[in-house]
């Protein structure tokens, strides 16, 4: 039994109707909408109910597991989406026949309670939670338009007027051997592989993807406040500024750069601010936020501690930048980063879950899998004067973008 989509095409058109008369304070259209509302949301539900007979919950999941699967898991970041999943030698054809047949036939049953539980989830985990609105906030505000202005879950009214159609629609499109990467890493025969992969996703046509010029982001402005947000919460400060994505070398030198900000207990940031002048309460650095597919931002987010201004800590953090341009950084910071940082590569690759994730994510990012070798093997090239350079060309306080959250006006004066 398939549900058909007038049905709920019937029940946003009413939901729409309500929302418009009680803005316009309309009683008797607003009485009469929601009785329309109430007559296909039970329409809706009755047909559900009948169609829930004919669904196996998480028929995939269960399928392999009985075939000996763990960490079967999916995920969605700014830049893609990846399904992944750890499966024996010998099972790799029930790997290819379930992806493929995912790849080219999937039904969207249960599609208006899943968009329930994605509602229910950003309501949770993002509208409930203060600090993730102020990230929110402020990308929208740095990057507009741009695709990393978005969020990644999509705003709550977007998800509300998603209809099976319109996702239908967006799988057709990209869900497509011509817009995927294939990762496999174990006990395997290379030749008996790729046939297999011939084999299944071979027959799959390619579609036709919509072709996006790479979006611009805005050139660097001056200093100026993006966002304040008042809100309940623990106050914080987001510092961010423009930066080149991989494999541009800066990348790299702003990564390290990062990692001596703020890396550990040895870090500058945690050291100055945290332990010396006691004036942040916790002191976090994000070198690709978020995403590394388009220009993105080097990222400072700090706590400041009780009785500690918002601009204070900012000039604090200001000042340790400025002292990085103006006299660099130390050998044996780099050194200390630079082996540490090359020491997590290689124990996270130990991993096969790891490796497989990273070689598809560089190959879809930068168009070569080889890169994520590469990049790591440049670490050695780095010299402090990179480091220097980088800071200087990227973090100067007039291309500063920043953001706030602060208590509400009427507990900030009660304090």
């Amino acid at each position: 039994l398939y549900v058909t989509q007038r049905w709920m095409n019937k029940l946003d058109y009413w939901r729409k109707q309500l929302e418009r008369a009680r803005a316009d304070q309309d009683e008797s259209a607003a009485a009469d909408a929601q009785q329309q509302v109430i007559k296909w949301r039970q329409r809706l539900d009755a047909l559900n109910a009948m169609a829930r007979r004919f669904i196996i919950q998480e028929e995939d999941s269960y399928l392999y597991s009985v075939n000996g699967a763990r960490g079967y898991n999916a995920y969605t970041t700014a830049d893609l989406t990846n399904y992944q999943v750890n499966l024996p030698a010998n099972r790799l054809e029930v790997w290819a026949r379930l992806e493929s047949d995912r790849m080219q036939n999937s039904v969207l049953r249960d599609f208006y309670t899943e968009r329930y539980v994605v509602a229910e989830e950003r309501r949770m985990r993002v509208e409930n939670v203060s600090r993730r609105m102020l990230f929110e906030q402020f990308l929208s505000n740095v990057y507009g338009t741009h695709p990393y202005g978005r969020p990644v879950i999509g705003p709550m009214e977007s998800i509300q007027y998603l209809n099976q159609g319109m996702a239908m629609d967006f799988y057709k499109t990209y869900y497509a051997p011509n817009n995927a990467v294939i990762a496999i890493v174990g006990d395997i025969q290379f030749d008996e592989t790729e046939a297999l992969i011939r084999k299944y996703f071979g027959p799959i046509p390619a579609r036709r993807i919509p072709r996006v010029a790479r979006p611009e982001v805005h050139p660097p402005v001056p200093h100026r406040e993006e966002v304040v947000l008042e809100r309940e919460g623990t106050p914080m400060l987001i510092m961010g500024w423009f930066k080149p994505a991989m494999p541009d070398p800066a990348d790299l030198h702003l990564e390290l750069l990062g990692e001596i900000l703020s890396g550990g207990k040895e870090a500058r940031l945690d050291q100055k601010l945290v332990n010396e002048q006691k004036i942040a309460a916790g002191v976090s650095v994000y070198t690709a936020y978020p995403g590394q597919r388009y220009t993105n931002l080097f990222l400072i987010q700090a706590a400041p501690a009780p009785g500690v201004g918002m601009d204070q800590l900012e000039a604090s953090i200001n000042a340790e930048i400025a002292r990085v341009v103006r006299d660099g950084v130390t050998q044996t910071e780099l050194d200390r980063v630079r082996n540490r940082m090359r020491a997590d590569f290689i124990y996270e690759l130990r991993d096969i879950s790891n490796l497989a994730d990273n070689l598809s994510y560089y190959e879809l990012l930068t168009g070569n899998y080889e890169t994520m070798f590469t990049y790591y093997r440049e670490l050695d090239a780095v010299s402090i004067d990179d480091i220097r350079n980088a800071a200087r060309d990227y973090l100067p306080e007039a291309h500063l973008m920043s953001a706030r959250l602060v208590p509400p006006q009427n507990e900030a004066s009660e304090q």
